[in-house]
């Protein structure tokens, strides 16, 4: 039975507004590609950020009141155009959201060469309740060969449309610096504040991951900050995070004063 035209952009709409997409803000400098499903319980610090209404950056939460995320999901965006929802499994959940107070973003942060690409958002009040559980930062530096757990609602392909409605979660192995680098000398410097992870050619992060938790040992040690264009999966391009044990200083300077 074919559906009328009317009848298609009614169920788009419904779609759209059960669970929003991508916002136009950021095309793919935010990077689950060969992941599984995952649930909050699993990932109980897991942040889903909101800007003008629609879906667009991960997060984690780090404290109560704070959730760190990377800085080019900020961009030129006031503090009042998002909203954090936590204790989620579903984008299109809707309990449990907080308004954000504050934004703040390390001086060292450049947007073309994503270098310190990490923030801070405070919220309007702390963000408690049922599988909703803050992180701890690692101090400790990523062996090369070391598996890191990256979670989030980003592209499942790099030719998906929308993002999933279902949360994802996938294990990806840390890279060799010298290889990451190696991999994007034409296309942009990878430095000693970040690292690459990924299953070369199986298992990556993708397009509305950024800002997203990479995980190991317990601790939040990563978050997903860029990869090279609409890539994803692609063994010659690997994602890119920030190492936090690198930043952590700056983080914490934050975190004790505001959070």
């Amino acid at each position: 039975m074919r559906l009328s035209s009317t009848v298609l952009f009614v169920l788009l709409i419904q779609r759209t507004l059960a669970y929003p997409a991508i916002s136009g803000e950021i095309q793919r400098e935010r990077r689950i590609v060969g992941g599984e499903l995952a649930r909050v319980e699993q990932v109980p610090h897991l942040v889903n950020i909101r800007l003008n209404r629609y879906f667009h950056c991960g997060g984690s939460l780090v404290t109560s009141r704070c959730v760190l995320t990377a800085a080019h999901c900020i961009g030129h965006n006031s503090p009042n155009d998002f909203v954090v929802r936590g204790g989620n499994t579903l984008l299109s959940d809707v309990g449990n959201w907080r308004t954000i107070e504050q934004v703040f973003v390390p001086p060292e942060y450049n947007n073309r060469t994503f270098e310190h690409d990490v923030a801070i958002m405070r919220l309007n009040t702390k963000l408690q309740g049922v599988n909703i559980k803050p992180i701890a930062i690692g101090d400790f530096a990523l062996a090369q060969g070391e598996y890191v757990t990256v979670s989030g609602w980003g592209l499942t392909h790099e030719h998906a449309a929308l993002p999933p409605n279902h949360m994802h979660t996938v294990r990806l192995r840390v890279l060799e610096q010298a290889q990451c680098k190696a991999f994007y000398d034409d296309y942009r410097n990878v430095t000693d504040t970040m690292f690459c992870a990924s299953v070369p050619g199986e298992k990556d992060a993708c397009l509305a991951d950024s800002g997203g938790p990479a995980v190991a040992r317990g601790r939040l040690v990563g978050v997903v900050s860029w990869g090279k264009g609409r890539e994803c999966g692609r063994a010659d391009s690997p994602g890119v995070y920030v190492r936090l044990n690198m930043v952590k200083k700056w983080i914490m300077s934050v975190l004790y004063k505001h959070c």
